[in-house]
């Protein structure tokens, strides 16, 4: 069972984004499975752009693990120090299930989306592009991962 998982609408393009992704799923292998998934963007039509967050959420729910916890990465969410990212975390995995964190599509989460979700995690108050927030993710599960297991990574 995958413990930790990054799903996000749209792939990543960049080459040297998608090379720090996947230096950050290989190092976070050692401390729990993890894996990342994607979906289809909807493109939105003019004056339509409820309707394609409403789709982009009925794909992100469809691929959702039955039982798990889901943390929507969203601007409006809690913001926390890397320390208090790990306790969260920490918390999230001694659940049992496995721990989704959701990246929205250009326009964000749909309703449906936010419904579901357990908790809402913001990365930063700057508005960042889709895939370096994908690749920010990943090295804080990372830095959460290391400093959890008491490992030297992170500097405070």
């Amino acid at each position: 069972m995958d413990r930790l998982i990054v799903l996000a609408v749209d792939k990543v393009r960049d080459a040297d984004v998608r090379t720090g992704c996947d230096r950050y799923q290989k190092r976070l292998a050692r401390y729990h499975r993890f894996r990342e998934a994607e979906v289809k963007p909807v493109k939105p039509q003019p004056n339509q752009e409820t309707k394609a967050k409403d789709e982009e959420a009925t794909r992100l729910l469809a691929t959702l693990p039955a039982a798990c916890t889901l943390v929507l990465c969203d601007e409006h969410g809690s913001e926390f120090t890397s320390r208090e990212f790990a306790d969260k975390l920490s918390g999230w995995l001694s659940l049992g299930k496995p721990v989704v964190f959701a990246l929205g599509g250009a326009l964000g989460h749909g309703a449906a989306m936010r419904e579901r979700a357990d908790a809402m995690l913001s990365l930063s108050r700057l508005t960042l592009p889709h895939e370096l927030a994908r690749l920010m993710l990943c090295e804080q599960l990372y830095r959460a991962c290391t400093i959890l297991a008491g490992e030297p990574y992170h500097n405070d």
